[in-house]
């Protein structure tokens, strides 16, 4: 966030993928009227699947009921895990 010479404070964003975003917007601790504001995001969604990370014990063996761990890490690909 910056804030211009006349007062008004300017925020910018980057998001990885499209969706309805909400922006809660506050100044002295209460919010303002408006807030908050919701955006819709549309476009393309760049996905670099070469960065994504697949590691564990699950990956080299499994076992019949039981827990078989594997981890992705997606980070840095323009992939959300939920």
């Amino acid at each position: 966030m910056s804030t211009r010479r006349d007062g008004v404070a300017e925020c910018k964003y980057t998001t990885d993928t499209e969706g309805i975003y909400k922006f809660v917007v506050t100044f002295d601790d209460e919010e303002v009227p408006g807030s908050p504001f919701e955006v819709k995001v549309e476009g393309e969604m760049i996905v670099d699947t070469t960065k994504v990370k697949v590691s564990g014990a699950g990956l080299k063996a499994g076992k019949n009921r039981q827990l078989n761990e594997v981890i992705v890490d997606p980070r840095g690909s323009g992939i959300t895990c939920m």
